[in-house]
């Protein structure tokens, strides 16, 4: 039985949910989708929030649009197949039954997120369908921007690392 790993930020709900996707089983909470600071191209520090408990699955995109916020890249979903984000796929937790939610807690707070609260939070957390670069497709969590995109400029490639490491040379 699932202990409330995650306490109130959960709800107290076990995240540990497996659905079909095509002929493969997808617990569909044991997948995450990042694609900026948390990246481990990034170079950034918060990239160790993931890489301790988690495992690269692979690298691989989602339909949205990116923008350059203060510092950080802020992801909204899009309907249009053309616009694609780049990011990589991690496969949370690896030890007990609700580490997958422990480790979601920890990364909803980097991410000003708050799951019982949703429309206060900088961004939300949702599942999306991410393909990967060999073909696959899971479903995984992601954190989208939960704020007017209006002033902010868009990040045309689709991808954070290569759009700030241009602007680093």
């Amino acid at each position: 039985m699932c202990r409330k790993a995650a306490g109130r930020r959960s709800g107290g709900r076990c995240l540990h949910r497996a659905s079909r996707r095509g002929r493969q089983l997808v617990r569909e909470s044991d997948h995450l989708f990042v694609y900026g600071t948390l990246r481990r191209m990034s170079g950034h520090d918060a990239h160790r929030l993931v890489a301790t408990d988690a495992v690269l699955v692979g690298e691989g995109s989602l339909r949205g649009l990116l923008y350059a916020a203060d510092g950080y890249p802020a992801l909204v979903a899009s309907d249009d197949a053309a616009d694609l984000v780049r990011g990589e796929v991690y496969r949370l937790g690896g030890s007990g039954q609700c580490a997958t939610a422990s480790v979601l807690a920890r990364l909803d707070e980097y991410e000003g997120c708050d799951p019982l609260h949703p429309a206060r939070g900088l961004f939300r957390r949702v599942r999306a369908e991410v393909a990967l670069d060999d073909g696959r497709r899971v479903s995984a969590w992601v954190y989208l921007y939960n704020r007017d995109t209006t002033a902010l400029r868009r990040i045309a490639s689709g991808d954070y690392c290569v759009s700030s490491a241009s602007r680093r040379a």
